[in-house]
């Protein structure tokens, strides 16, 4: 799906090109910006990405379920690009950067235990659920007739050039 087709029905698409054609750029620019970060024998700028990536990551999240009331207010995606931009920008206040110190590093350093001790139980569940669910389809499998066969030997094949002369 093309991008114009994804944003068609949205207001941001309503507010003129312009606007459309910032977040397009927006879009496309950010990974040849990530793909030179990723080759650069420097890895301050690789931190530097991450920390946007958490920062989008959680933006979204919060966007995820707030964008049904945010959709309606006018100049909501060209803020929302905006606020992108402050975020990936290459200034010394850049967006990521001030939320991920300000916001997201304290609460995940105040409840960075909790947080682990939820994703092992998370991991433990989903590993024992994933080996329960493969244990009950190779039993079906295996007691299913229909996917095993008694015969071990080839089975021949059918005369096929009988079934194929005109006469």
């Amino acid at each position: 799906m093309h991008l114009n087709e994804k944003w068609k029905f949205h207001p941001f698409s309503k507010q003129g090109k312009g606007a459309q054609i910032i977040f397009d750029l927006t879009l496309v620019d950010l990974p040849v910006l990530l793909i030179k970060a990723i080759e650069s024998p420097n890895k301050e700028d690789d931190t530097k990405w991450l920390t946007y990536w958490v920062v989008y990551g959680i933006f979204s999240v919060a966007e995820f379920f707030s964008d049904i009331f945010l959709y309606w207010f006018p100049l909501y995606y060209a803020g929302k690009c905006m606020f992108l931009l402050w975020c990936m920008a290459p200034v010394a206040w850049n967006g990521s950067q001030i939320i991920y110190n300000r916001i997201v590093r304290p609460m995940f350093l105040k409840h960075h235990a909790a947080v682990d001790s939820v994703v092992n139980k998370l991991s433990g569940k989903a590993l024992d659920a994933a080996e329960s669910l493969t244990r009950e389809v190779l039993q079906t499998l295996c007691s299913s007739k229909k996917f095993v066969t008694t015969d071990a030997g080839p089975k021949p094949l059918p005369n096929v050039s009988s079934e194929l002369s005109v006469d």
